[in-house]
């Protein structure tokens, strides 16, 4: 269990730009690990923020999960996702909105991924990810992406 406050503060030359944002969060987190292969860990994080130099209030629900399995001599599969519930006052589609927001939409939304990570040769590492992300009143958005790294 974790327990974090603070305040985020931005000044702006524009007035509607500027915030002062308390936050509190509770974060509560359990893992399992078997051996080397497989480790699963489960979380539950609440946040309420609000912002002081204004009436913008958010208050996250978030239950995330990730399973991170390696397969011997092949690499790793990670898989990770996160369920978040979030009550809001105030102008989402402003900058203080998406502070506060994190990103996200008032209501319910989900973010996950799934990442393959494996070395071809000594020095070179494959990684494959998919992500997708939905939000409440709005079309289910996907990505893709290969990233080659090579080392010297």
């Amino acid at each position: 269990m974790d327990y974090e406050h603070g305040t985020n503060t931005r000044k702006s030359e524009y007035a509607n730009k500027n915030y002062k944002i308390l936050y509190n969060n509770i974060i509560g987190k359990l893992s399992f690990q078997q051996n080397n292969k497989l480790k699963i860990s489960i979380s539950y994080t609440y946040t309420q923020k609000n912002n002081s130099w204004g009436e913008e209030v958010s208050i996250h629900n978030n239950i995330a999960m990730e399973i991170n399995y390696r397969i011997a001599k092949r690499g790793n599969l990670i898989g990770r996702g996160t369920y978040a519930h979030i009550g809001f006052k105030g102008e989402s589609n402003s900058s203080i909105g998406y502070e506060l927001l994190e990103a996200l939409q008032p209501g319910n939304n989900g973010v996950f991924s799934l990442q393959y990570q494996t070395t071809l040769w000594k020095n070179l590492q494959l990684n494959l990810t998919y992500e997708g992300r939905m939000a409440a009143h709005t079309n289910m958005k996907h990505l893709g992406s290969v990233e080659l790294r090579a080392f010297f």
